[in-house]
């Protein structure tokens, strides 16, 4: 004999709803990954000093005798277009690259670092470049970077084209 078994509708309803509510959940788990791994990602980029940022491109000046010409960050002209803040806030470095129609030219970055235990760092160099060369400095969080473009030549002015690129 062969029995049937009736299964009530309210359990049919109530086995498809929570059969939903774990299709959702499922689907919620996995999104929950992937935002992870993008954040992962991220943040490995970081580690590895794989971002960077365009402080300035390719701007041009003509800085006299003896002088130099002051960039300082956050506040920074960018070309074209309006002021824009940029944030100092991984340790990484930055790279000046300045084309000069003098022998006579510098860089010198300077910026300050407040340690977690209330130590400051002042961090001051300065380093020649012809007149197409890149200078590399090292950089941590900072409020405000300044560096400066200078032109040790006594008597002419020189045209200085300038790129600063912030990696992190």
């Amino acid at each position: 004999m062969s029995e049937k078994r009736i299964v009530r509708r309210s359990v049919v309803i109530v086995l498809g709803i929570v059969c939903v509510v774990l299709v959702v959940g499922l689907l919620a788990a996995i999104l929950q990954v992937f935002s992870l791994n993008s954040q992962i990602s991220e943040l490995t980029e970081t580690l590895n000093l794989g971002k960077s940022a365009v402080l300035i491109n390719n701007v041009t000046f003509y800085v006299p005798p003896s002088s130099y010409q002051e960039l300082t960050f956050p506040q920074i002209f960018m070309e074209p277009g309006p002021a824009e803040d940029i944030t100092i806030n991984h340790a990484g470095y930055i790279s000046v690259n300045v084309q000069s129609t003098t022998n006579d030219t510098y860089v010198r970055v300077i910026y300050s670092y407040q340690g977690t235990d209330n130590q400051t760092l002042n961090y001051d160099n300065q380093m020649s470049v012809k007149t197409d060369e890149i200078s590399v400095f090292p950089i941590l969080p900072t409020s405000l970077l300044e560096v400066r473009v200078g032109n040790n030549n006594a008597d002419s002015e020189a045209t200085e084209t300038v790129t600063i690129t912030y990696y992190y």
